[in-house]
């Protein structure tokens, strides 16, 4: 086995000449030197058995392929980041600003000082619990991830291991839902933005691109024929501002369905502002041999050239958010060197319109695995635990398959209910042959009030009070209570539907109703018959 042990001071033979068995060293420096072993840096050490035990350490590290060089991870974390890691590291342009000020702000100001080889659980623990004194648990989360992959580069010439890979330090991620837009916020957010940027707004909702998607996307990546979007490449800015294709995140292709409304509105868009071609470098797998790409982008700025994501989002997508309401208007106290001005708000970035876009999707009927493939996420898992909120039928087909083995129908009869406020038989809602009121529910805990209304704005005509039941058994107990007082109503209740009002709306649900006069109604159920 490779690696000896040098006696420095003294020699294992007389000297040829002088028989001194001193060396011309003796005395100097450490006596033993452990040395001989490839790839290990020679050590010194005071006493001999010392060497012995670290010369057989090192030896049996070296076969496994794990030995570490202790004066390695002497250097402090500070430098090894400026001086080895970063210099290596290369990140789209916004990612890159946002990585430097929270790893000099929060890692290397707190642990930069210490030896990479000497930060262990303890120091992070230390760590950790001061960062959540400042900052919420998923900006610590980040944050951790960025010291864990700092030395895990530094792994296994410098450290043996990564102390971040300790269970129980990182901070739980917290349980923070997609938000989507609305429909009345899509369209004011739509409508903020200039003309030439819309289109933008529409791949994201309709399709579910990611920024750098839409801005690589090609009038070529569209499949008339299959009525799809080829999403072949996305573009991004480099650190030093400088754009390149890539390919899209997970670095797969994908194929998403199209609309015709979104396939007339890209033509539209073409016809209206010409696609200019441009030849990029093309970074990462997947790419051209000759390491570039020429490709005619749908979307650029009115000078022609590829779009910047951080200044789009300044110039274009913030004013747009402030347009529908939902951020302040600019502010000259909040501006810098950085073109701030604007209000933060990370969870109304661009990517809320793919949020929006698996909204609408999964409302409409669509399997979470076919959203998945088109979100472009590697597990459907993450696509269920990401948008499950977002499924209004979940749990309601379950519960009507228990009832059906049970033999119970809890629709027939509607549920238990007490009036609140009864209808007053001297208002006649029903004026020449159809009226169209609505039945607005509002839950707390198990129980449901339920008013008849003409119009949100105007008082309620009756209402009930719902002990139990999920929307479709509430309003349907509802009403049962309408057309038990037809006489009051002047009419027929002809149709009670569930509107299905988005959760935003604090739970609530909305009911049309449809009242025609006694002749009208028979007239309408015979029909129906």
């Amino acid at each position: 086995m490779p690696g000896y042990i040098e006696d420095r001071w003294m020699r294992k033979k007389p000297h040829p000449v002088t028989g001194e068995m001193k060396k011309s060293t003796y005395g100097v420096g450490m006596r033993y030197r452990v040395c001989g072993i490839p790839g290990v840096k020679d050590e010194s050490f005071v006493k001999l058995k010392d060497a012995k035990d670290w010369l057989a350490s090192a030896q049996t590290d070296s076969r496994r392929g794990v030995f570490v060089d202790p004066e390695l991870g002497q250097i402090l974390l500070a430098e090894y980041f400026t001086k080895v890691y970063w210099p290596g590291v290369s990140v789209a342009l916004g990612t890159e600003r946002t990585m430097l000020q929270k790893i000099r702000s929060h890692v290397l100001a707190h642990l930069g000082h210490l030896q990479i080889a000497v930060i262990d659980e303890e120091h992070l623990r230390i760590w950790v619990a001061t960062l959540l004194k400042k900052l919420e648990p998923s900006t610590v989360r980040v944050i951790y991830d960025y010291l864990s992959a700092i030395l895990n580069s530094a792994v296994p010439k410098r450290i043996t291991r990564n102390p971040c890979s300790t269970r129980g330090i990182k901070p739980k991620a917290p349980e923070v839902k997609a938000r989507a837009f609305t429909r009345p916020q899509s369209e004011s957010v739509r409508e903020g933005l200039r003309s030439r940027n819309r289109i933008s707004f529409d791949l994201g909702v309709g399709a579910g691109l990611r920024q750098g998607e839409v801005f690589g996307f090609s009038p070529v990546d569209v499949d008339e024929a299959a009525e799809e979007l080829h999403i072949r490449r996305q573009l991004q800015i480099d650190k030093h501002g400088r754009p390149y294709f890539k390919l899209p995140k997970g670095e797969k292709e994908r194929r998403v369905p199209l609309s015709s409304g979104l396939a007339l509105a890209l033509d539209e868009y073409a016809d209206n502002f010409t696609p200019v071609k441009v030849t990029l470098p093309w970074r990462g797998p997947g790419g051209p041999e000759s390491g570039e790409l020429t490709a005619t982008l749908l979307m650029t700025t009115r000078f022609g050239n590829p779009i910047n994501q951080s200044s789009w989002n300044y110039d274009a997508w913030k004013p747009a958010l402030a347009h529908a309401g939902l951020i302040g208007q600019w502010d000259s106290s909040r501006a810098s060197h950085h073109r701030g001005g604007w209000e933060s708000a990370r969870e109304l970035g661009f990517h809320i319109t793919r949020h929006t876009y698996a909204s609408v999707q999964l409302q409409a009927g669509e399997s979470i695995v076919a959203l998945s493939q088109w979100l472009g996420h590697d597990d459907p898992g993450f696509t269920l635990r990401r948008y499950t909120h977002f499924m209004p039928e979940d749990g309601r087909r379950g519960r009507s398959a228990v009832d059906a083995w049970l033999g119970i129908d809890p629709m027939a009869g509607g549920l238990p209910f007490e009036v609140l406020k009864p209808l007053d038989s001297q208002q006649r809602v029903v004026v020449g042959e159809l009226a169209l009121l609505y039945l607005a529910a509002v839950p707390k805990g198990r129980e449901w009030t339920v008013s008849l209304l003409r119009s949100p704005d105007e008082p309620s005509l009756g209402q009930i009070l719902v002990r139990r039941g999920h929307a479709d058994h509430v309003l349907n107990t509802a009403a049962a209570w309408l057309r038990g007082n037809a006489a009051a109503l002047g009419g027929q209740v002809v149709e009670v539907k569930n509107m299905n009002v988005p959760s935003e709306h604090g739970g609530r649900a909305l009911g049309r109703v449809v009242l025609a006069a006694d002749v009208a109604g028979d007239f309408l159920a015979a029909l129906a018959a």
